[in-house]
């Protein structure tokens, strides 16, 4: 609740709501708190103008760019994550887009990230 009072007043914060809903391990209760306090701590240096879930939760930035937040310790080349890029990229083709996570991202992974034009920021506690 902490980091959805910090987001007072930005546009779709009850997708941090939504994210939580999500969580059926404490694993992953976990990493949705971790992600509402990358969300907070970025509202500190950026301005977000909108909250939106895309799988993952995703702040539009006053500029219009996208921060995705993983709150991962590590992310993999999977089935999942190469149609969830693909998707990302067919409902937002030209926004310039960053992937940020806590942990970090085999080779393959970030190849895949590369491949659709999403830069990833590993080993983050906050968003850039």
């Amino acid at each position: 609740m902490h980091q959805f009072k910090a987001v007072a007043g930005v546009s779709g914060r009850a997708s941090l709501i939504e994210a939580a809903t999500h969580a059926d391990t404490e694993a992953d209760a976990l990493a949705t708190i971790r992600a509402g306090k990358m969300i907070a701590d970025l509202g500190e240096r950026k301005t977000i103008r909108e909250l939106t879930f895309v799988g993952l939760p995703m702040a539009v930035l006053g500029d219009g760019t996208h921060a995705i937040i993983c709150p991962y310790d590590y992310i993999t080349n999977t089935e999942e994550l190469i149609q969830g890029v693909n998707a990302y990229r067919k409902s937002y083709p030209q926004v310039e887009t960053t992937l940020v996570t806590t942990g970090g991202a085999s080779a393959a992974a970030r190849r895949t990230l590369k491949a659709v034009r999403i830069e990833i920021v590993e080993n983050r506690t906050a968003a850039p």
